[in-house]
């Protein structure tokens, strides 16, 4: 089986073959199975709803170079085999929007969150992660001013 589309070298073919799930928050979760990467919520029964087969549809893209996080983005796995990259959060305006990164090579080299011009998250300008799965899940709290939720 191939990679998604953006997926292409080994190492990552390699990580699709074998799980991970990554709780973000109580009820919600990303899961890598053997063919996508999935956002599931659990519903009021217990049961998990995937973005296959629930109502939740959210972007999942890849991220091999320096980006800006598009207002359709939600979740961006970032690889950092090659170097470090770094993902830039649009200005803060107070809208509620959440992304989550995901560093998911083993590598030594950084992925970094920046916030935009002056913007803080949690009042420091970026966030960096530097070990293999390490993530973030950040929400547009106010005008320049970003929240990592889950984190103190």
């Amino acid at each position: 089986m191939g990679a998604p589309p953006g997926y292409e070298s080994e190492e990552l073919t390699y990580a699709q073959r074998n799980p991970q799930t990554i709780m973000l928050s109580d009820g919600v979760r990303s899961r890598k199975t053997d063919t996508a990467y999935v956002v599931e919520i659990i519903d009021q029964n217990g049961t998990w709803l995937n973005s296959g087969v629930g109502t939740l549809s959210l972007s999942v893209a890849p991220a091999v170079f320096n980006f800006g996080f598009l207002p359709t983005d939600f979740a961006r796995y970032i690889d950092t085999t090659d170097g470090a990259v770094t993902g830039t959060l649009p200005a803060a305006t107070g809208s509620g929007k959440i992304y989550l990164a995901v560093k998911i090579d083993d590598t030594a080299n950084v992925a970094t969150i920046a916030a935009y011009g002056s913007d803080l998250i949690d009042g420091a300008s970026s966030i960096n992660l530097v070990d293999q799965w390490a993530d973030c899940l950040i929400q547009d709290a106010a005008s320049g001013y970003w929240h990592q939720i889950g984190k103190p």
